[in-house]
C-alpha cells in the first residue's frame, strides 16, 4: 500500500515540484522481478535498483522501507524508517509543514485507499 500512497502523493503534489524516487535494494537474484512489480502496480515514479546497497550506505539507512523528504537544494528535511499502517499521515504532515513554511500553495490531499481483497483463494500452510 505504501507504493500506492506515494503514487497518489506524487500526482497530487507534482504541481509544486514533488518528485518521488523509489530504491529497490534487493539482491541480484530478485532484480528481474522489479519491473513486473512496478508494472503490476502501475507506478509512474522513478525506481532505482541498488543491489549493492550503495545508496543505503550513503544515506545510513537502518531499516526498510526508508522515506526521506528532501528539498530542492538536496537538504534532507525529514526521514522515516520502517512502516506501519497509518504512518502515511506522517509523510503528508512533514510535506505540508515544509510547503507551508515556504509559502507554497497546494491542493488538499486525500488518499484513495483501495482494498485489495482476493476472493476464492486457497492457501496451503505447512508447519
Amino acid at each position: 500500500m505504501q507504493a500506492a500512497y506515494l503514487e497518489q502523493l506524487k500526482e497530487n503534489f507534482k504541481t509544486v515540484g514533488l518528485g518521488v524516487l523509489g530504491v529497490n535494494m534487493n539482491g541480484p537474484k530478485i532484480i528481474n522481478q522489479v519491473r513486473p512489480w512496478i508494472n503490476k502496480r502501475k507506478i509512474s515514479y522513478d525506481i532505482s535498483v541498488d543491489p549493492g546497497h550503495k545508496l543505503g550506505e550513503e544515506f545510513k539507512i537502518s531499516g526498510y522501507p526508508a522515506f526521506f523528504l528532501v528539498d530542492s537544494d538536496g537538504v534532507i528535511l525529514d526521514e522515516f524508517t520502517g512502516f506501519m499502517e497509518g504512518w502515511e499521515s506522517k509523510y503528508l504532515e512533514a510535506l505540508k509543514k515544509y510547503l507551508d513554511k515556504e509559502n507554497i500553495s497546494y491542493q488538499d490531499f486525500q488518499f484513495d485507499k483501495k482494498d485489495r481483497v482476493k476472493k476464492n483463494v486457497i492457501m496451503g500452510i505447512d508447519f
